[in-house]
């Protein structure tokens, strides 16, 4: 059932991805930034809905997306049966449909206890790419060459891996952490700003360097981006299978950074080759897409919060970006008033510069996280202290027992306790890699003791409890104490275990 399950995640994703490089319906004579509004509808409506989940706290796939998919889908094709003129609403539905079908696709794929395994999802671009190489041969693969036709297999397929998973025992309703969401806000834009902002800065520089130069303009160049995505695709999905733990946000950028630097100093070339900066613009696209909705499945995995949003965020920008970079390219080609060369560096960049500032963000965020909260640390033992003093003596007459009830005190098991949070960092950091000395610097950090505590008890110095402090976090891919906290307790050892008297 599981392979069942993940081999329509692979083929209905694929058609969808499939119908994203075949021609979509226009509408003629629209201004430029209506033109801009309707194709980057289907973008819009994966972020709108994303943030409609976030809202509402849960949504359920089966069957309230597929139904409404499925109704759209029937509106769309008898508008367009009815009266050909209508090109317009036919454009704006056939988007609407193409974003709820890639949003459902995101939903399904974060199931809790979800069948879809991770490399099922760069195996969903592998499978479009090569649906789009077949589409080039003609018959008898004509179906896969319209984008109506790709849209209707993708919600067949949906319909049917959604009802395969309910029946397996599955759980598709997808809870998010609605009640978090003031502590939640901050941790994702923390988080996620570096993956949101290379999503755009990604897409921007695929979509004008792709129509500035037309490298898919022709049905030879078209075919090499697509073979070479399938090379691509097949080594994320190799990847994702030989590497299964969680990895932090910037190594999603980082993996693919250095080929699109390497892309500034390369010669974009004639359109039917293929030149460096074309394969890595190319791969880079599908690459990082695919290594973006992984760390996000893995992250919600881990840490409980509420991952379809922050992937339709990041996708919607991607899908949106795409086409405004289309569109910024189609102006420079009728205008030709800037040369062609200089917008490709422009683009690139700029994006380059983007990436930058939120790589740098990200580390920086993570370095001041630190500082806040260990003053906050420091902040609630001082006032511990200060209500000690005044309680100290209540407390102590209330765990004392009264002399009359020892000697009736029934006797208990044997109950052997265990300290859970030393388990539980411990097993964090042969999870994650820390050492011996960062290990015990965690523990008493979980336990809420200040810097000062720590270097005292651990005979170190201050900044030395910091630095190891900075190291935890980045090794653990946190940026907040809560964050922390929230990976230990997914630990989950046993508190104590309870033997048995034998001589009650």
């Amino acid at each position: 059932m599981r392979a069942a399950i993940n081999a329509l995640f692979v083929a209905g994703f694929g058609f969808l991805w499939c119908a994203g490089f075949l021609d979509a319906p226009v509408s003629p004579k629209l201004p430029a930034l209506a033109d801009l509004a309707l194709r980057s509808s289907s973008g819009i409506v994966v972020v709108a809905l994303g943030a409609y989940t976030w809202r509402i706290g849960c949504t359920r796939l089966a069957p309230t997306w597929i139904y409404g998919s499925t109704i759209l889908f029937a509106l769309m094709c008898a508008a367009f049966a009815a009266d050909p003129g209508l090109s317009l609403a036919y454009a704006l539905l056939e988007r609407v449909v193409y974003g709820t079908v890639f949003f459902c696709w995101i939903i399904l794929s974060f199931r809790r206890g979800s069948p879809v395994e991770d490399a099922a999802i760069p195996l969903g671009f592998l499978f479009g790419s090569f649906m789009n190489l077949l589409s080039l041969d003609g018959a008898p693969f004509a179906i896969f060459s319209t984008r109506l036709s790709c849209l209707a297999l993708s919600l067949a397929a949906l319909t049917g891996c959604a009802a395969l998973a309910r029946r397996s025992g599955h759980n598709l309703d997808y809870e998010a952490g609605h009640k978090d969401a003031p502590r939640a806000i901050p941790v994702f834009a923390m988080r996620y700003a570096p993956l949101v902002v290379g999503a755009a800065a990604f897409s921007f520089a695929f979509g004008t360097m792709t129509d500035l130069h037309g490298w898919m303009g022709t049905p030879d160049a078209f075919r090499s981006v697509q073979q070479a995505n399938v090379f691509a695709a097949a080594g994320a999905a190799a990847a994702f299978m030989l590497y299964r733990k969680p990895f932090k946000p910037d190594a999603a950028i980082a993996l693919v950074l250095p080929a699109f630097a390497a892309a500034l100093l390369a010669n974009p070339s004639e359109p039917s080759m293929l030149p460096f900066s074309k394969l890595a613009i190319m791969t880079g696209y599908l690459l990082y897409w695919s290594i973006a909705w992984v760390f996000v499945v893995r992250e919600h995995a881990r840490l409980r919060l509420g991952g379809p949003p922050v992937l339709a965020l990041a996708s919607g920008a991607m899908l949106v970006f795409a086409q405004t970079g289309r569109m910024a390219a189609s102006i420079v080609l009728r205008g030709e008033e800037v040369d062609t060369t200089i917008l490709s560096i422009s683009s690139l960049m700029l994006f380059w510069l983007l990436v930058l500032l939120a790589i740098g963000t990200y580390w920086t965020s993570r370095n001041r996280a630190v500082e806040r909260d260990l003053a906050e640390l420091a902040a609630k033992s001082e006032e511990a202290k200060d209500s000690a003093l005044s309680d100290n003596a209540d407390e102590l007459a209330a765990c004392a027992d009264p002399p009359e009830m020892e000697s009736s005190r029934a006797p208990t098991p044997n109950v052997v306790l265990v300290d859970k949070i030393s388990l539980q960092t411990r097993a964090l950091g042969r999870r994650v890699g820390l050492s011996a000395r960062e290990t015990e610097v965690l523990e008493e950090f979980v336990r809420g003791r200040s810097a000062a505590v720590i270097a005292d008890k651990l005979f170190v110095s201050r900044n030395t409890v910091k630095t190891h402090l900075r190291r935890i976090y980045e090794k653990a891919g946190v940026h907040s104490r809560q964050e922390l906290l929230d990976i230990i307790e997914n630990e989950a050892p046993p508190a104590s275990i309870v033997r048995p008297n034998p001589q009650a």
